[in-house]
């Protein structure tokens, strides 16, 4: 009988949130991994494991075995669309009936911009593949500030190209609940879910938060394009996701507000996690 969740993207921070939720809630549910030795370090987590790869066909069929609904999610590369098109067909084949996928915001605002391209692509294959179908479009991550918290805990400062746009930032564990709301329920079956914070915040906004909670002065320090650019290259991000990803923040900079959606609150019941529950769940790394 297939009755198992398949858990595809499970090792990254929405993913392993996406994994506790199903855990907790005594869901089958198996997680693909790429290796023997990620396999085992999940398996001492008490998790059952598959190994695959997204483009290994056979080991798509053999992970695939009794597989009900999948949660799938992969990081954002040039072979995005390829790879999803691949497991949308496996999983048509395979009987699967359900495919939650995480998608993005910008696939919706933005679909120019090559990065979001190929999710909106990869968002109308699945669509016309006749599975059932939950696509969620996140807003910018609140986790995104943890790769800032060494500057801010050492030097009270933070610096980024993102202007004074206000955005819906969203914390990434409300991704992950309507996510397992996705994978759980018929409810939402079928539809396009624009998952945000409950309210548009800038980064100055962000800086004066943490500012009060945190009892220091933190500031925000905005950043040239050229010098975001140069920063990401020395992190040893590739240039395809630096110029998709520069390109977008500069389109959304044009704009001095981008507006909430309520499709979480509707999705889950309950108000999405602010800034300020952000801030005090996290101070730790920025204290």
């Amino acid at each position: 009988m297939k009755n198992q969740t398949l858990v595809i993207g499970g090792t990254g921070t929405i993913g392993s949130s996406v994994i506790e939720l199903l855990k907790e809630n005594n869901v089958d549910f198996k997680v693909m991994v790429r290796n023997e030795e990620k396999s085992e370090e999940l398996k001492a987590k008490g998790l059952s494991t598959v190994i695959g790869t997204l483009g290994g066909e056979q080991s798509l069929s053999d992970v695939l075995v009794d597989v009900h609904t999948i949660f799938l999610l992969t990081s954002s590369s040039p072979s995005l669309f390829d790879q999803h098109k691949s497991l949308i067909d496996h999983a048509v084949e395979a009987g699967v009936r359900k495919i939650v996928r995480l998608s993005a915001l910008p696939a919706e605002t933005n679909p120019h911009v090559p990065m979001y391209s190929l999710h909106r692509k990869a968002d109308d294959y699945l669509v016309a593949s006749g599975l059932e179908y939950v696509i969620l479009r996140p807003s910018y991550f609140l986790q995104n500030f943890l790769f800032s918290a060494p500057y801010i805990k050492g030097n009270n400062m933070f610096a980024a190209y993102f202007g004074n746009t206000k955005v819906p930032m969203v914390d990434t564990r409300d991704i992950a609940q309507a996510a397992y709301v996705g994978l759980t329920s018929n409810d939402v079956n079928n539809t396009i879910q624009t998952i945000t914070g409950e309210k548009s915040i800038s980064f100055t906004d962000v800086a004066e938060v943490m500012s009060k909670q945190l009892g220091k002065t933190v500031n925000y320090v905005p950043l040239s394009y050229e010098d975001q650019k140069a920063g990401f290259i020395a992190a040893g991000v590739d240039e395809w996701t630096v110029d998709s990803s520069l390109q977008l923040i500069k389109e959304w900079g044009e704009v001095a507000e981008h507006l909430p959606s309520h499709d979480f609150e509707k999705m889950t019941g309950a108000a999405p996690k602010s800034i300020e529950e952000f801030v005090s769940d996290f101070t730790p790394y920025f204290q």
